[in-house]
C-alpha cells in the first residue's frame, strides 16, 4: 500500500460559529472494516542436517537438536501459507502463528523469512512420527537441496533472513502463538508484493543437544499450524451525523459527517482516501476541527 498524509485544519469564522463548505456525495452507510482468517499451511516439511537426501513431507515437523545413539544433529521446519485472499490493498493490524508441540522438553525456537522457493514432496520421514529421514523424491527439499535433484540452496540448511521475525518458546502439549511487529511486516510484504511469499523457516536452539521438538504439520489431524491474519481494506467508510462528540473518528476510506461539533470540543477525522463534510456542517466558536487525509493506492 502506497499512502501519502495530509493534515489540514479546514475552517473560516462568520459571526459566532464556523461553516465549513465542503461539497460532500451523499454517502450514509456504516462498514465494519476489520476481517479476520485463519489460515493453515499449503506446504511444509522438515529439512536434516547430515543427511544431504533425506527429507519429510507428509510427517510431522521437527525443529532443533536432536540427541541420541547415532549422534547428533540439526532439523529445521518449513512451512508456508497461501495469503492470496487477503487485498492487495489492505492494511494488515494483527498477525499469529501458532503452531502445536507434540514431543520434546520446551525449547527456545526462531521463525526467519524464507527468501527462496522449496518443495514439498510426499516422503513420511522415518523413525516415529517421521524424526528421521527418507529417501527424498525429486523437487522435495532437503538440508542441501531447496527442490532435490533440481536446484540447491544458497546456503545448505535453507536460504532465510538472518535476524529472526519472532522467538518463542515451543514445548509438548502446548500451542505456542507466535506474533511480533516484525511477523507483521512479513505478512504485509507478501500481501503487497514487495517480498515474495516463501514463507517461514522454524529454526530451534541448535547449541543444545537434546531441544529437538516434534510439531503438528498440516498432516494432522487436528490443532494443525495456523496463521491468523486480521486486515484492513481501503472499502470501510463510516457516517457522522448529529451534535457529534469530541473525539477521534478513524475510517479506512471516506468518513462523511452532518451535523455540530460544540463550543471547546476537538473532533479529529483520520479517513483515507477523503473527509466528506456536508456544507450545513458547524463548528461552534471554541470548536476545533481536524482532518487527516490518507490516499490509499
Amino acid at each position: 500500500m502506497n499512502c501519502t498524509r495530509q493534515t489540514h485544519v479546514m475552517s473560516y469564522k462568520t459571526s459566532s460559529y464556523y461553516i465549513l463548505t465542503i461539497i460532500i456525495f451523499g454517502l450514509s452507510v456504516i462498514v465494519v472494516n476489520g476481517q479476520t482468517v485463519n489460515l493453515t499451511p499449503i506446504k511444509d516439511c522438515t529439512i536434516f542436517q547430515g543427511s544431504n537426501i533425506g527429507s519429510n513431507g507428509a510427517g510431522s515437523l521437527f525443529a532443533g537438536r536432536t540427541i541420541g545413539r547415532s549422534g547428533t544433529s540439526n532439523r529445521r521446519a518449513l512451512v508456508k501459507f497461501d495469503i492470496s485472499g487477503i487485498p492487495v490493498n489492505a492494511t494488515i493490524t494483527s498477525v499469529t502463528f501458532s503452531i502445536t508441540g507434540t514431543r520434546g522438553n520446551a525449547a527456545s525456537f526462531s521463525v526467519h523469512l524464507l527468501t527462496a522457493d522449496w518443495g514439498e514432496g510426499s516422503t513420511t520421514g522415518a523413525g516415529t512420527g517421521g524424526g528421521l529421514p527418507s529417501i527424498a523424491n525429486n523437487g522435495d527439499a532437503t538440508w542441501d537441496s531447496r527442490m532435490h535433484n533440481q536446484v540447491n540452496w544458497t546456503t545448505p540448511g535453507g536460504d532465510f533472513v538472518a535476524t529472526a521475525s519472532v522467538t518463542d518458546n515451543i514445548g509438548t502439549g502446548a500451542t505456542t502463538n507466535f506474533s511480533s511487529a516484525n511477523l507483521l511486516n512479513d505478512v504485509q510484504a507478501w500481501v503487497n508484493g514487495s517480498t515474495p511469499n516463501h514463507g517461514w523457516i522454524i529454526i530451534g536452539s541448535e547449541g543444545s543437544p537434546g531441544s529437538a521438538v516434534r510439531m503438528n504439520s498440516r498432516e494432522a489431524a487436528s490443532s494443525q499450524p495456523t496463521l491468523t491474519v486480521t486486515y484492513t481494506t481501503c472499502d470501510a467508510m463510516i457516517t457522522l451525523a448529529g451534535n457529534i462528540a469530541s473525539g477521534t473518528y478513524n475510517a479506512s476510506r471516506e468518513i462523511t459527517a452532518t451535523g455540530t461539533i460544540a463550543s471547546s470540543s476537538t473532533v479529529i477525522f483520520n479517513s483515507a482516501i477523503d473527509i466528506i463534510l456536508d456544507p450545513e456542517f458547524t463548528v461552534h466558536d471554541g470548536g476545533d476541527l481536524t482532518a487527516n487525509i490518507q490516499n490509499c493506492n
